[in-house]
């Protein structure tokens, strides 16, 4: 028989056999998840649905709640994860655990979009690009003959 004491930190766990009691202290942070688990009875109406707290170790899962009907369910199992921190999984028939939602995309620093933005000296298109400057003395050519004569 285990008893199981569920604090913010830690999960207390005793086991006895025989005479012998067994203590066990586990931080929640070991734990990978806390998992949703369908146990298949011999007609549809016998199925559970088990709400797990899921260890690396095995033999050191938890369960949390049991239920014949997924009415509370969900609601159970989302406030397990968020009182202890952990992510919401779901257990295939296979055995392996799957996150129930994906992990949203984190985005980093955007790039500088030019490298000559980070530097002092400008860049090459922008270099190439000066503005004219008008002298003092305009140009008049006088007695020369025209390019394009009109006709």
């Amino acid at each position: 028989m285990t008893d199981v004491v569920i604090d913010r930190g830690q999960v207390l766990l005793s086991r006895r056999a025989g005479r012998m009691v067994t203590r066990i202290a586990v931080p929640t942070t070991a734990f990978s998840g806390v998992a949703a688990r369908l146990v298949a009875g011999a007609t549809e109406a016998e199925d559970r649905l088990v709400l797990l707290l899921v260890h690396r170790d095995r033999a050191l899962d938890v369960t949390l709640f049991e239920s014949a009907s997924d009415h509370d369910f969900v609601s159970e199992w989302r406030r397990w994860g968020q009182e202890l921190g952990l992510p919401l999984l779901i257990e295939a028939h296979d055995g392996r655990l799957v996150p129930a939602e994906s992990p949203k995309a984190t985005v980093g620093a955007p790039y500088p979009r030019h490298r000559a933005a980070s530097t002092t000296q400008p860049g090459r298109v922008r270099a190439g690009r000066r503005t004219g400057h008008l002298s003092l003395v305009p140009y008049v050519h006088r007695d020369e003959a025209e390019l394009f004569p009109s006709a």
